[in-house]
């Protein structure tokens, strides 16, 4: 059966940021509806610039996307990134909180990579797993902090 198949991993600590954005490139990519995420805008900032642009334009017009990430100061990435949420025609929502707790990326309820986050600690630990009843906590976390976060938008200047 599925429930056999299920299971949780943590991702090695030789992980480095290539080769973890290889893992979420591949779960995006199994992407059909939904993708929820909270990550520091430094790496929103390199997924945005890295993304394949064939599985960059599936996302913004197939799937629903809603991201998390930290208040920062505004710069040209962040009025590039928003300008491109916007043209999505509401599938990709953006947000912020003051602090992120830790980081966050669940696919289709399917499943969801999620740890400490690396400035936090050199030896932060990152988990994948593919389990329904962890992908359920983790998105009832993700509601919580979506509740509390405010949007994220251009300032008109």
């Amino acid at each position: 059966t599925q429930q056999d198949n299920c299971s949780t991993e943590i991702i090695p600590k030789q992980y480095n940021l290539d080769s973890l954005f290889t893992k979420t490139i591949d779960m995006i990519q199994n992407a059909r509806q939904q993708i929820d995420a909270i990550v520091p805008f430094e790496i929103l900032k390199y997924a945005y610039l890295n993304c394949p642009k064939n599985l960059k334009g599936k996302l913004a017009r197939t799937i629903n996307i809603r991201v998390i990430c930290e208040s920062h100061e505004p710069d040209v990435f962040t009025a590039e990134i928003i300008q491109y949420a916007e043209a999505s025609n509401n599938r990709i929502e953006l947000r912020r909180l003051e602090k992120l707790p830790f980081n966050l990326l669940t696919v289709d309820d399917k499943e969801a990579i999620w740890g400490e986050l690396q400035a936090k600690k050199e030896d932060a630990k990152i988990l994948w797993t593919n389990e329904t009843t962890q992908i359920k906590i983790l998105k009832k976390a993700f509601e919580s902090l979506w509740y509390e976060s405010t949007a994220l938008r251009r300032d008109k200047t």
